[in-house]
């Protein structure tokens, strides 16, 4: 499996042959690769990060890539805030020792996130969510 959540890794390249859906995805499962998860556009950094971590723990408990990816969406647009600075304590608990970028970027946001009110779903606008797609069978 091939989990790309940088921007548009899931776009291709349609302009120059119409007839053709060429991309990094095809790319990979033309190798062989079973399944690709990737973006349609740019994406957040913050709601890719996110994204990627509940993608991973959903598909530990289902086993299913498809269905990881679907509720690791609802899960980000329905996410409040109490939710996501759950999320952002465990990534902080998580860090190395010396992580020092990570750690900044980490507190800045859930600063940010604490001066919101606790019902507000940061990510429930679509161009958080809806940008990540599952490729394969």
């Amino acid at each position: 499996m091939a989990v790309l959540c940088a921007c548009q890794t899931a776009a291709t390249e349609s302009d120059e042959i119409p007839d053709e859906a060429l991309g990094l995805p095809m790319g990979l499962l033309l190798a062989g690769v079973p399944h690709v998860v990737g973006t349609l556009w740019p994406v957040h950094d913050r709601a890719a990060t996110l994204f990627a971590v509940r993608f991973y723990e959903r598909l530990d408990a289902c086993a299913d890539p498809l269905q990881a990816v679907a509720e690791a969406q609802r899960w980000l647009r329905d996410a409040q805030v109490a939710d996501v600075l759950d999320y952002v304590t465990r990534m902080q608990a998580a860090l190395l020792p010396g992580d020092t970028e990570a750690a900044a970027a980490l507190s800045r946001f859930r600063d940010r996130l604490v001066q919101r009110a606790a019902e507000d779903r940061p990510f429930q606008a679509p161009e958080y969510w809806a940008s990540f797609a599952y490729l394969g069978p």
